[in-house]
């Protein structure tokens, strides 16, 4: 193949072709068989330190566990369990005196380990607690009286700690047997307060020193004390009497009143202002100049991204790029109406809900494959005169029944996390018919899946008026990284069974 491209430029019919255009190509290719090398290198080399590393089997193995906590006892040192690290070394701690702190949050306070000398959060050794007299407040928050501390109870990557350092301290620490890079922590923030700290009963996560209101160990700016709340159970969204935030940022709107946090069933949080029709991702700020927008899709079972409609376009928050991205004219005539979660209508037309998967198959087995890219769809299906509703199943956990013209006809609102991936089914059993109908059969998501396997049911088809794509990979560029990650893949399966099979022999 490389042959004929070379011999393509040094032998073709057109002998004018330009000499430098020609060693350009030749560079391009050579760079790219360059890079895919250093790949190579770079990814067996890491799986090679990875392989060397045999601590977690021996903690599982043989570590003690100091209580509840994520502490353990191993080869005269302490060891702390941080998901998504492994076990680190708690450096400069004494065994002998190590405990935990004491606390009625058992869970919480699982992460924070004392000793004779030191404070520990995690793998980090926190210099200014005095050992002697920290107390858990609650909520994640720590004192000695003249420090305060918040320390999380979930570990996350260390960010200041950089990939290109990381990849080197594992170097180090394979090869010469040195301290593990701090690559995931337990996060802490230290307050700049000398204060006393409370807790807020029924806020996780937040604090006071009677004048500041804290979140994780940072402050709110201007927030009240006694009217802050979640704007809901889902998300980070809080606000009080006047302002809303977003974790310890103050977002630019006051609030409403009319403040809700609104997502697909599997998807991202989103505050948005029925009010004023502003919408937020965090603290990315849906363009302000096309408000108001209106939310199509909230609570959905049936799409990964909700769509807001606006005076403008049609939009959708793209959680891989984090940002607003136009797909569309807003074509809706009049007001937006929704008979159910997944099916709306507006002054014409009757719309559902739907999606899609597609997925990169490996070596053409159809079982080995990678997710391409998830599509959410707005499909028109009929005109909106002459629906009605005949019965809600389940109370509308399963969905609902309705008719058109003699014609009867299932809504879904079971969805993609129940197998279901299609929204308006036509109901062509009478048996089925009756048996959605009767108040006395109990419908189970079982028999809803068994009734659509058995084709009682046929999916409704449509016009498509709206299409979300979210890519998660691109097929060109694994195409070509994929041939040498199967060799080197395989070369590292083979080294594993052996290195499993030697330590199998050690410990039999």
């Amino acid at each position: 193949m490389w042959y004929n491209i070379f011999d393509k430029f040094n032998y073709g019919d057109d002998v004018n072709l330009n000499i430098k255009e020609n060693e350009s190509i030749r560079s391009k290719i050579l760079g790219i068989c360059l890079i895919l090398a250093i790949l190579a290198i770079a990814f067996f080399t890491f799986s090679q330190l990875l392989v060397k590393d045999d601590t977690y089997v021996n903690i599982e193995r043989s570590g003690q566990r100091i209580g509840n906590s994520v502490f353990y006892k191993y080869d005269n040192k302490i060891y702390a369990l941080v998901p998504s690290g492994g076990y680190y070394i708690v450096e400069d701690a004494d065994v002998d005196s190590f405990s935990v702190i004491n606390s009625e949050n058992t869970y919480d306070s699982r992460v924070v380990g004392i000793d004779k000398n030191h404070v520990y959060f995690g793998n980090v050794k926190i210099e200014d607690l005095n050992p002697k007299n920290i107390s858990y407040i609650g909520n994640g928050y720590y004192t000695d009286g003249k420090s305060s501390y918040f320390c999380s109870p979930l570990s996350e990557r260390n960010d200041e700690i950089s990939y290109v350092s990381e990849i080197f301290g594992h170097i180090v620490h394979a090869f010469f047997k040195d301290k593990k890079p701090k690559s995931y922590i337990y996060p802490y923030h230290k307050l700049n307060t000398e204060k006393k700290i409370s807790k807020i009963n029924n806020l996780i996560y937040f604090a006071t020193d009677g004048d500041v209101l804290y979140y994780k160990g940072k402050p709110l700016e201007n927030a009240d004390v006694n009217t802050i709340k979640q704007v809901s159970k889902h998300g980070e969204y809080f606000c009080d009497k006047n302002n809303v935030y977003y974790k310890n940022e103050l977002l630019p709107i006051k609030n409403s009143g009319e403040l809700e946090v609104v997502s697909v069933e599997q998807g991202d949080d989103l505050l948005y202002d029925k009010k004023s029709g502003e919408v937020f991702k965090g603290n990315l700020r849906f363009d302000e100049n096309f408000t108001p927008y209106r939310v199509i899709g909230n609570s959905s079972s049936h799409i990964y991204n909700l769509f807001f409609a606006s005076k403008d376009g049609v939009y959708f928050y793209n959680q891989r790029k984090n940002n607003q991205v136009k797909i569309g004219e807003n074509n809706f005539k009049g007001n937006i109406e929704f008979l159910d979660k997944n099916v709306f209508c507006d002054e014409e037309n009757i719309y559902f809900l739907n999606s899609y998967e597609k997925y990169i198959v490996r070596f053409r087995v159809p079982h080995i494959r990678r997710l391409y890219s998830r599509n959410s769809q707005i499909v028109s299906f009929d005109k909106k005169e002459g629906w009605e509703k005949v019965k809600d199943i389940q109370s509308n956990v399963i969905g609902s029944v309705w008719t058109k013209n003699g014609k009867y006809y299932y809504f879904d609102n079971l969805g993609n996390s129940q197998l279901i991936k299609d929204t308006v089914f036509e109901i062509t059993d009478k048996e089925v018919l009756n048996e959605l109908l009767s108040n006395e059969s109990k419908i189970t998501i079982d028999r809803i899946r068994e009734i659509i396997k058995d084709e009682k049911m046929q999916a409704v088809s449509g016009e498509v008026k709206y299409t979300v794509t979210v890519k998660y990979s691109h097929y060109y560029l694994y195409m070509i990284l994929l041939f040498p990650f199967v060799i080197i893949g395989s070369i590292l399966k083979q080294k594993g069974r052996r290195k499993l099979l030697k330590y199998n022999e050690k410990y039999r």
